[in-house]
């Protein structure tokens, strides 16, 4: 697994010192059709501050966001030595969401400076300096196209571009004697992702109209793996608004992914894997650009492993998750977890496989009911219209989402990669002996979370484990499943059948014909309250930016080994 004090993660990986001492950090998670609270524009995203802080004035979360976008994009060298808070983390494309949505609380003054951060490569130097993270400045642009991309470049300057021209036989794939062979790289490598979502029924990308001189979907390539946390690329539009609206994007690659900036895989791979996620967010972008923060990463992470397999640079993400943290919330919006949430979207289409250009479907149509106009829109957010296209196929999210949570206690059987993926952790093992026959384990849960509770007996001869649970009731989301390891023999998944309160007494074989038995507990509710109307420093964030109903419930497992 790629360690991650050793690879830059895509997006923003962490603020300064400075702000993490202060506790700042902004994220954004928007996506319902509600009306949005009075005091923040209509569908802003919600920033968020630490735990225990004051209620902050809209002033003061604008300039946190600024913050945010320029301690990313602060001079320095990535830091190797240690792993950055993952609390911290944000991908850069929603940080210049935030910025953009509360620049107008900012005085003048620093409002000129958001402009200037949210300006593109290309844009006036009065407007784009010398200074920023992306822009060209005074150098030379150069352009090379096709009847669907753009890559805007520069051969002068820190964002030149690598000036090898020497065709196939170089770094970079290329033609002898055209542009220089990263460009013709890039371009090629954009337009093949382009052209395959659109092959897999994906709205093709919102045209700017002819913005920066040409009709196509522009792409920028600039030195944006220099600073402190390095960024892969990002995508942004000229047409921001705090609304479910479509836009027209346009997208940031780094210039050479060099592996002095970026030492995980190669630099074609690591080139490669950024475009099928950053030109997801632009497609994202013609279904609605205010969408839940999760679902936007988390499926373009997912779409780096569907475009290309071998790289496998998602997989650092899982730890984060479901995988490595089940007891966290799926829609969780912080740190890593949107990242590692990938994994759920390759359930669903594992779970069902119907595709369209060698993409499941299932993932375009959640995509169409999202959406507020065109072809399937239903103005839904993100757990609602999951609910929706599995309800579709005569199912619903409580039965796949306990699914999914038992995939990940053996990822080996189930996933087409598992083999590679750590299982999801046990929350806790007990062995129930002669001297000590019961046991009763009182917990809670969030929504869209799961915990792992393992018995091993210390019986000789025949025993049985009876097993009562006390979870969330069926319409809270409440499922649990026992899996039973007879000696010798391979694993077991059996449903314990809940009644309407979310009860069940069950018993199975123990003793010493069984290796263990393990109970898990799910909380599959997909409940929420206040979505788009939840204060601004609210924390933290969950589908539709609204408080979950049913988190922090209490649980109870109770087991007792008792005679045949």
């Amino acid at each position: 697994m790629t360690s991650l004090r050793r690879a830059p993660v895509r997006g923003l990986l962490a603020l300064v010192l400075a702000a993490l001492t202060a506790g700042l950090m902004v994220v954004s998670l928007v996506g319902a059709p509600a009306q949005a609270a009075p005091d923040r524009p209509a569908g802003a995203p919600a920033p968020a501050t630490a735990p225990g802080d004051d209620d902050l004035t809209n002033e003061q979360v604008a300039e946190q966001a600024l913050e945010t976008v320029e301690a990313a994009i602060a001079p320095g060298e990535p830091d190797t030595a240690a792993q950055p808070d993952p609390a911290a983390h944000q991908e850069f494309t929603s940080a210049l969401r935030d910025l953009s949505s509360l620049q107008d609380y900012l005085s003048p003054a620093k409002q000129k400076v958001a402009q200037r951060l949210l300006a593109r490569p290309t844009d006036p130097v009065s407007t784009c300096s010398d200074s920023d993270y992306a822009c060209f400045g005074s150098a030379p642009v150069q352009k090379l196209c096709n009847a669907l991309i753009c890559v805007h470049y520069t051969k002068t300057g820190p964002h030149r571009v690598p000036g090898d021209n020497n065709g196939p036989g170089g770094s970079w794939n290329g033609t002898a004697g055209g542009a220089p062979d990263y460009v013709e790289f890039t371009l090629a490598t954009m337009t093949t992702v382009a052209k395959r979502y659109v092959n897999a029924g994906y709205r093709p990308v919102v045209s700017d109209e002819g913005a920066d001189g040409t009709a196509q979907t522009d792409i920028y390539v600039a030195d944006i793996g220099g600073g402190a946390f390095p960024l892969y690329g990002y995508c942004w539009t000229n047409d921001a608004e705090n609304a479910h609206v479509t836009v027209a994007p346009y997208c940031v690659l780094d210039n050479d992914y060099k592996s002095s900036q970026f030492p995980t895989h190669t630099p074609q791979g690591n080139l490669r894997v950024t475009a099928a996620h950053e030109f997801f967010h632009a497609v994202q972008f013609a279904y609605d650009f205010y969408e839940d923060a999760w679902f936007f990463e988390s499926t373009a992470t997912w779409a780096e492993d569907i475009f290309y397999d071998t790289v496998n640079d998602n997989r650092q993400y899982l730890p984060y998750g479901p995988l490595g943290r089940p007891a966290k919330s799926l829609d969780l919006w912080s740190g890593l977890t949107p990242y590692a949430s990938w994994i759920f979207m390759q359930f669903l289409g594992q779970r069902f496989p119907a595709s369209q250009g060698d993409m499941p479907v299932i993932i375009r149509e959640i995509w169409e009911k999202l959406s507020h106009t065109g072809t399937g829109a239903e103005s839904m957010y993100s757990v609602q219209a999951i609910s929706s296209a599995l309800e579709a196929r005569g199912t619903d999210l409580t039965t796949e989402f306990a699914k999914f949570t038992a995939w990940n206690r053996r990822p080996r059987s189930f996933y087409a990669e598992g083999a590679a993926y750590r299982p999801a952790g046990l929350s806790s093992s007990y062995r129930i002996s002669p001297s000590d026959t019961a046991k009763r384990v009182r917990f809670s849960l969030d929504h869209l979370s799961a915990r792992h509770y393992r018995f091993t007996s210390d019986f000789r001869g025949s025993k049985r484990l009876e097993i009562k649970v006390n979870l969330n009731d069926r319409e809270a989301g409440g499922f649990a499943y026992v899996l039973f390891k007879p000696r010798g023999e391979g694993a077991r998944l059996r449903v314990i059948p809940l009644n309407a309160a979310g009860n069940a007494t069950v018993t199975y074989p123990f003793g010493s014909s069984v290796d263990w038995i393990e109970v898990d507990a799910v909380n599959a509710s997909a409940r929420y309250t206040a979505c788009d109307t939840a204060p601004a420093d609210e924390r933290p964030y969950y589908t539709c930016g609204g408080r979950p109903v049913d988190d922090r419930m209490a649980q109870a497992i109770t087991v007792r080994a008792v005679n045949p």
